[in-house]
């Protein structure tokens, strides 16, 4: 019994000692935010890391501090980075990578081991290709949100709702580059000339591990149909598609893709079946909307406008990038092995005939005063 009482005594003592003994108070570190990746402009062989942070210095001109270093590598780099703080660099709070263009068309891959490989880096944390330099971000003074990070990781986030911007995270790029039959994409940002706006309403496409184009606006909410990750967004059919040269828009809100593939006479065929529903939220048009056959006509009127759309991004995306985004390859890898074993798929893909049919329902035309 005594030997029992010692022992609970001992582990009651021990308990006192355990805890947080690797800790370090918040203002021993340095928390970054941001990130971002250019290619230098002393030496293209290096890479210039910018570190943004709060600013928490106490009467702060400016409400971030960036610290920006130069390596072979990013490792290197921050390292470099280091040498010139008292506090020591924790990536445990980083939200968001932003690599230059430059940097980006030179592979990204490479670069990227040293982040996965750092358990403290999350692996939700956004990344994005910018237009120009990465370091100008954090440049950014937008009236509404003094700090630029959290500006441009909220403006990603609550776009993507509306399929207007594409959330794509360190997990997702990784998991892109270590699959067969499907190509890496980012977001992709353009800043106002006047440094106080960004855009997001674009898509970095890759090859391998390199950026090598963009798509823009609508092809943004195409390739999320494609995908089978939109969300909700809106269409406008105006001018020519419409009479009277007036305009409606049609706030979609659920898409159903179903895609399925064969290969004839050696060629790779993919056929896309969507059925697209949502909302007649506005009409310029005096013609009432409540009609049968109006909304018939709008249906396939939107139907047409979005299978013009769907063939110009495929064919896009198929000829002059030749990269499978789509991720068409894993259907043929999946369901024909002796296929996808005796071709080269990124010389297949532009090939592929790709077969587009869209259904659109109007469900709902709201209130007509």
């Amino acid at each position: 019994m005594k030997t029992i009482k010692i022992w609970v005594v001992l582990i009651m003592v021990l308990l006192l000692f355990s805890g947080c003994w690797d800790a370090k108070e918040i203002e021993e570190q340095f928390l970054v935010w941001g990130m971002s990746w250019d290619v230098s402009k002393d030496d293209p062989h290096l890479l210039t890391l910018n570190l943004s942070s709060p600013s928490t210095a106490e009467g702060a001109k400016e409400p971030i501090t960036v610290v920006a270093s130069t390596g072979h590598s990013v490792e290197e780099a921050r390292m470099n980075a280091q040498a010139h703080l008292y506090r020591s660099i924790e990536f445990g709070h980083l939200r968001i990578l932003v690599i230059g263009e430059d940097f980006a068309r030179k592979g990204i891959q490479k670069h990227l081991d040293s982040l996965g490989r750092n358990p403290r880096v999350n692996r939700k944390t956004l990344i994005a290709v910018v237009e120009g330099r990465a370091a100008d971000i954090w440049k950014l003074k937008n009236p509404s949100n003094p700090l630029p990070v959290d500006y441009v990781v909220n403006l990603i986030k609550t776009n993507s709702q509306f399929s207007r911007a594409l959330d794509f995270s360190f997990r997702d790029f990784f998991e892109a580059l270590s699959r067969e039959g499907k190509e890496p994409v980012t977001t992709y940002l353009r800043m106002s000339k006047d440094k106080r706006t960004i855009t997001a309403f674009s898509i970095a496409i890759f090859k391998k591990d390199k950026f090598i184009g963009t798509i823009d606006n609508i092809e943004v909410q195409i390739y999320q149909m494609i995908i089978g990750k939109s969300k909700h967004g809106t269409i406008t059919i105006g001018q020519a598609t419409w009479p009277d040269e007036e305009s409606i828009t049609f706030s979609f809100r659920n898409v159903f893709t179903d895609v399925k593939t064969e290969v004839k006479d050696d060629i790779p065929h993919v056929y896309l079946n969507l059925e697209i529903e949502g909302d007649l939220t506005e009409q310029t048009s005096l013609i009432p909307a409540i009609n049968v056959q109006t909304i018939k006509r709008t249906e396939r009127a939107l139907k047409a406008r979005l299978e013009r759309e769907f063939a110009k991004t495929i064919d896009k995306v198929q000829h002059e990038f030749k990269s499978d985004v789509f991720g068409f390859g894993e259907y043929f890898r999946a369901y024909y092995p002796a296929y996808w074993k005796s071709h080269n798929w990124e010389e297949e893909f532009p090939r592929a005939v790709v077969h587009v049919k869209i259904k659109v329902n109007i469900r709902r035309i709201g209130i007509e005063s």
